[in-house]
């Protein structure tokens, strides 16, 4: 008959339960939580495509951590307008996961009309006169917008002249904040309208070199300023045009 001993027993009966867990290491990694994101025909899907003006809502997400147990998880970066945009899942403060979205300019934007030219040609004037702008912009739905919220900037910004290497002036004019009577941006007849009163061009004294043995003289000359007018709808997309004052 073969005896055991009770402090054998305990021992052996210790050994196999600590055999049955996994050692884990020390400076083992923390499990990410599990990100589900909630999404519908109603929102945002991840690599979608959408027309501006027609963005879903944002989707909602989910976590879990690794023993199933629920976590909070809120969404950022939700945004419409025009471009890539990256929708972040935020659980216990840290990103956990990312969606991706597009956004398109879909609306069809007109001018400018009469006599001012586009696609980089050159407008000349004479400093002083005043350039009247007229534009239409439609909506992804091709109707007409009247609303001056539908720009999100006009704007003339001196650039330098060909020949130039730095900008003579150095004014910007913000269309959308001009307030003095016949100058204001305002819709009818169908198109935006907005009267661009230039600056004069004064002279500048210039030093002209010496001929032969003679003495330099000075004298004036109209040095020109260039603009580049900009109007731009809230779509993204923009109307442009260049202009040298003389």
């Amino acid at each position: 008959m073969t005896r055991f001993s009770s402090r054998a027993l305990v021992g052996a009966a210790l050994t196999v339960l600590l055999g049955s867990f996994a050692v884990v290491p020390a400076n083992a990694a923390p499990v990410p939580p599990v990100v589900t994101w909630v999404t519908s025909a109603a929102t945002v899907t991840d690599a979608g495509i959408y027309a501006y003006g027609a963005v879903p809502a944002a989707p909602t997400c989910t976590a879990v951590d690794e023993l199933a147990a629920d976590l909070p998880c809120a969404v950022t970066g939700y945004a419409v307008t025009v471009g890539s945009h990256t929708l972040t899942a935020i659980v216990a403060d840290a990103p956990a996961g990312t969606l991706t979205y597009t956004v398109t300019a879909t609306w069809t934007l007109k001018g400018f009309y009469g006599s001012v030219k586009e696609n980089g040609v050159w407008n000349t004037r004479k400093g002083g006169s005043t350039v009247p702008f007229k534009f239409v912009i439609k909506d992804e739905t091709n109707v007409k917008t009247k609303d001056r919220s539908d720009i999100a900037s006009f704007v003339a910004a001196p650039i330098p002249c060909v020949g130039q290497t730095a900008a003579v002036g150095t004014k910007t004019i913000d269309f959308l904040t001009v307030t003095k009577k016949g100058r204001t941006l305002r819709f009818h007849d169908g198109a935006f309208h907005q009267n661009w009163k230039t600056d004069k061009v004064t002279p500048t004294k210039v030093t002209v070199p010496a001929k032969g043995h003679g003495k330099a003289k000075t004298k004036k000359v109209i040095v020109p300023s260039c603009y580049q007018v900009t109007m731009t709808a809230v779509d993204g997309q923009s109307l442009t045009a260049l202009f040298k004052l003389k």
